[in-house]
């Protein structure tokens, strides 16, 4: 299979702000973010989460919502550093009446949060907005419980070339002009990472049993903090 083969360029990926947020929240809605969800809900249904689950870079709140509706004994926290993300969040919370879910504001690099204190970490699509992976990684393991775990899942930079292709088709014809003026589909592709460079970002970090499971696109990680 051809693989795209680019450099990092993070740079190329503009700012959410105010009306990237909310067209990144309808487009949220759409069937291919809703089968991610599937996809995470169906990983985390193996390990039967308990106790406290952190959605770190939640975004809009749908997937914290929805592992909160999956999971209603599980006490879920959604954070995220940029204020328009939160604000949609909320309202998402108020229209589906989430219980045992909260937001709030914080920075993965520096989470608001005590050591130890989830059972499960969950981050989709927000790995290639990290300005250090390698420190926000060290956040997450800080503030999981021993035997603790997480999930992750992003776009790679080595994917396939087909892929890639679709993607640039997608945002020309079908995302939002707002996600389009920020180049937000391509720009994530750019910024994220490959399957070698993430297995080295979990090299950093004292995890045990990190896998990387590829996917033409995607990528999912799991990684286990030590009893």
């Amino acid at each position: 299979m051809l693989r795209m083969n680019v450099g990092r360029a993070p740079e190329k990926e503009g700012d959410q702000d105010a009306e990237a947020v909310l067209a990144y929240d309808r487009t949220s809605n759409w069937p291919p973010f809703r089968v991610l969800r599937r996809m995470v809900l169906r990983r985390l249904d193996k390990h039967l989460p308990r106790g406290a689950l952190l959605d770190a870079g939640c975004g809009p709140g749908h997937l914290a919502i929805a592992i909160a509706g999956k999971f209603p004994g599980v006490k879920v926290t959604g954070l995220d550093n940029n204020a328009y993300m939160l604000a949609a969040a909320l309202r998402n919370q108020s229209r589906w009446s989430a219980g045992n879910v909260v937001f709030r504001s914080g920075d993965v690099h520096e989470l608001p949060c005590d050591d130890g204190s989830f059972d499960f970490v969950v981050s989709t699509l927000s790995l290639h907005h990290w300005r250090d992976a390698r420190r926000a990684l060290a956040e997450v393991f800080r503030v999981l419980k021993p035997g603790g775990r997480l999930l992750l899942m992003d776009l790679r930079r080595d994917c396939a070339r087909w892929w890639f292709y679709l993607l640039v088709l997608t945002q020309l014809l079908a995302v939002p002009a707002a996600i389009r003026r920020t180049n937000g589909a391509v720009g994530s592709f750019y910024a994220s990472y490959t399957v070698a460079e993430l297995e080295g970002l979990f090299g950093s970090v004292p995890f045990q049993d990190a896998a990387i499971e590829p996917a033409p696109g995607w990528m999912f990680a799991l990684a286990r903090k030590a009893p």
